[in-house]
């Protein structure tokens, strides 16, 4: 799975930022972030969202693979964008 971080600044701009960096950076209190995990089986991506203490009633939806869209009343914001395959155009 490939992680790619981009911290978001206050102009708008992206700047990109290592993997522990961003974390660490989150963790303090810093951000926004934006984070993509990329080419992942989604066992592997809700293992790494697992390591930061998300709720797992926000994983759990990860786990079933399907297309359907949900909305989940959570506490805090949390942003999650799962890749669909795109039909090829001829």
């Amino acid at each position: 799975m490939k992680v790619t971080c981009l911290a978001l600044e206050p102009g708008g701009g992206l700047r990109p930022e290592a993997e522990a960096t961003a974390m660490a950076g989150w963790r303090a209190g810093a951000g926004p972030y934006w984070i993509d995990l990329g080419g992942g089986r989604p066992e592997a991506v809700t293992a790494w969202l697992a390591k930061l203490g998300l709720d797992p009633g926000l994983l759990d939806p990860l786990q079933i693979g399907d297309c359907e869209t949900r909305i989940l009343p959570l506490g805090e914001s949390v942003y999650v964008a799962a890749h669909t395959p795109l039909a090829k155009s001829s």
